[in-house]
């Protein structure tokens, strides 16, 4: 396994959110009806939502646990796969609907919706899930280096701008220390 199976399943549950928003957008900017219609604003809106809040929990969970968030175990990765699958389910009625000019709400709205509604619930949950599991499952790596210590380490460097350091390689069998003049 690669180690981005997690990673893979939640871009591509972003991804057919992300487009699914786009398409069902293009096809009720064509006609005024469909822009008041109340079930095209909320299946727009769910699609939209769907994406940032599952971009928004896997970015939460891997900030905290680090790449090994992304491969994940054999859990998630079952039923992420699961919600993809239902995800592109819907994704294709939607674009089936769309080739409609005459209906003002699509004739799957409501599979289209709930399935929406469905899949960024479930996959949020499996997301925290995981991290509970991966948390619980006892001492991880810790990340190379965290946030707190990169934002220590530029500081570092800018105080040592301003303190005129010089860094120089070693050269092979030599020991150099910089050190300003007093």
């Amino acid at each position: 396994m690669s180690g981005f199976e997690v990673l893979a399943a939640v871009t591509s549950i972003i991804a057919m959110f992300n487009g699914s928003a786009t398409v069902l957008h293009s096809w009720i900017e064509n006609r005024k009806e469909r822009i008041e219609d109340q079930r095209n604003q909320q299946l727009q809106g769910s699609l939209e939502l769907g994406g940032s809040l599952v971009e928004e929990a896997y970015t939460e969970h891997s900030t905290r646990l680090g790449p090994i968030f992304s491969s994940g175990d054999g859990i998630s990765r079952a039923r992420l796969l699961e919600d993809a699958i239902q995800l592109q389910n819907a994704v294709l009625l939607l674009m089936a609907d769309s080739n409609s000019d005459e209906a003002i709400v699509m004739s799957s709205h409501l599979t289209i919706y709930s399935t929406s509604e469905n899949v960024r619930l479930n996959t949020v949950k499996v997301l925290e899930e995981q991290y509970q599991r991966m948390v619980a499952a006892g001492p991880l790596p810790t990340p190379l280096i965290s946030a707190f210590h990169r934002s220590a380490i530029r500081g570092s460097i800018a105080s040592e701008i301003q303190r005129e350091v010089v860094r120089r390689r070693p050269v092979a069998g030599l020991c150099v220390v910089n050190m300003k003049a007093l």
